[in-house]
């Protein structure tokens, strides 16, 4: 939508149904995080279009801003169309349609029948000018930075990179702690072992602890390392369910 690319990683089913009547249809669709803008993008003036009260329509409210839940295709959407159209303007613009969900309303609405309004700010400029010079002033003021701090600089200008990919990488500080974490790949392991453990006896953790990990995976969050050095430090990890979730 709006000439944008979207990725979608999930599929979901679901039915939607009339408000007015028993239809209901059924459809497979991809899930985004956002389709489009609020629409209609302003309040329309309902008392000026001339509905005829009669009309159910199937949404009551059109006439307010809203997100928008769901976009189907050409072929769904010829299939709950139904015989039935109106004018409600002396123009072709805005046209009343009957589909199996109810009354539906299309078109473009001319620009007088709709509300102009304009805004805006007025502020000090001394005011505001102060202001950004107190902020250059405390940005030249020399500042001491500490032991920790000029490691942490250095460190970052020293290890920092950018991969293919066009990610920025930058390397953890962990040559000071060499052989300060003592055996850790042995607590590691056995901390694996009880995971697996539970794995056996908890099938629906070990379900869900997966998908995570699975997550984590496609998402560049984490990489497998297929032969750690001797100097490898590791770090063990728990996990626990919170509402259901690992």
């Amino acid at each position: 939508m709006n000439n944008l690319n979207t990725t979608a990683s999930y599929l979901t089913d679901i039915t939607f149904r009339s408000i007015h009547s028993e239809f209901k249809k059924s459809l497979t669709c991809f899930v985004v995080k956002e389709i489009t803008d609020l629409v209609p993008n302003e309040p329309v003036p309902r008392n000026r279009l001339n509905i005829p009260k009669q009309l159910k329509l199937a949404d009551p409210h059109f006439e307010k801003p809203a997100s928008v839940d769901m976009l189907i295709g050409s072929g769904p959407t010829l299939s709950i169309l139904c015989p039935g159209q109106l004018k409600i303007l002396n123009n072709d613009n805005l046209i009343l349609q009957k589909t199996k969900l109810g009354w539906i309303l299309g078109g473009n609405l001319e620009s007088t029948y709709l509300s102009k309004s304009s805004r805006c700010l007025v502020t000090s400029l001394p005011f505001d000018l102060e202001r950004f010079w107190r902020l250059e002033e405390k940005l030249d003021e020399e500042r001491t930075l500490s032991k920790d701090e000029l490691y942490c600089e250095e460190h970052f200008i020293t290890h920092v990179k950018r991969s293919k990919d066009g990610r920025y990488i930058v390397a953890l500080p962990f040559d000071k702690m060499k052989g300060k974490l003592g055996n850790s790949k042995q607590t590691a392991l056995k901390q694996l072992l009880y995971l697996r453990k539970r794995f056996q006896r908890d099938h629906e953790y070990k379900r869900e602890y997966t998908k995570v990990i699975e997550e984590y995976l496609k998402l560049g969050h984490m990489t497998l390392v297929e032969r750690p050095s001797e100097t490898t430090d590791f770090i063990c990890h728990t996990t626990e369910f919170l509402n259901s979730i690992v």
